[in-house]
């Protein structure tokens, strides 16, 4: 008999978020990295900026992109719930295709984004739905 093997996990997405220091301000130094089986999440994790690079294999930059597009969803989601497109409340990326080809005509060059990003856009902008 051979024991099972440990489910593969994957990165799921890279959220900024800003988070307080010891005087209260906020301070711009920190992301939630959070894992995926494909399926769901299976954790995360908070890291400092700096360490995004060595933990992800990608940098602020790639990250921050990401985060400006999952937001432009976002706002395109509210937007669609306000005009009635939307009928309910959704709480992941999945859920759009109920009511829209979620897959093209965003805003904001989003349409030209790699299939790895987009991904990544679709794992955020269920992260940022559900854990806002």
């Amino acid at each position: 008999m051979t024991a099972a093997k440990p489910q593969q996990t994957y990165l799921a997405c890279v959220r900024l978020f800003d988070k307080p220091d010891s005087t209260g301000m906020f301070i711009d130094d920190t992301a939630r990295v959070r894992y995926t089986n494909g399926r769901t999440y299976t954790g995360r994790r908070d890291v400092p900026l700096a360490a995004l690079d060595a933990l992800t294999g990608h940098d602020l930059d790639y990250w921050r992109e990401l985060n400006i597009a999952a937001n432009t969803v976002l706002r395109a989601i509210t937007y669609l719930r306000l005009t009635g497109t939307i009928r309910r409340p959704i709480t992941e990326f999945g859920e759009l295709h109920d009511f829209v080809d979620a897959n093209t005509g965003w805003p904001g060059g989003i349409d030209h984004l790699d299939q790895d990003q987009w991904i990544y856009v679709q794992w955020l902008v269920t992260d940022l739905l559900r854990f806002r």
